[in-house]
């Protein structure tokens, strides 16, 4: 529900989901303009010490660790989201 309310308003919607056990967690990201990874920039974002002690609430330690998790993102979201109708 939370995915499709975001493709609504934004036209690039992302999941990032990781079944880390006692810390599973999901992040859905949406943009208007399609999102582009700048690796070294976000290296450097994360090692900032406050997103660094959010990022380890979560164990994500190093980008690779977060680029892992994307589940799903632009052109095959509604593949995954389905019609919503049961």
């Amino acid at each position: 529900m939370a995915a499709r309310s975001l493709k609504a308003v934004f036209p690039h919607v992302y999941l990032f989901h990781s079944p880390m056990g006692r810390t599973e967690w999901t992040i859905i990201i949406g943009t208007l303009a399609p999102l582009k990874i700048d690796v070294e920039s976000l290296r450097r974002k994360m090692a900032a010490p406050a997103v660094a002690q959010d990022l380890d609430i979560i164990k994500v330690e190093r980008v690779e660790d977060l680029l892992s998790c994307i589940l799903v993102g632009d052109g095959r979201l509604n593949d995954f989201l389905g019609s919503g109708q049961t």
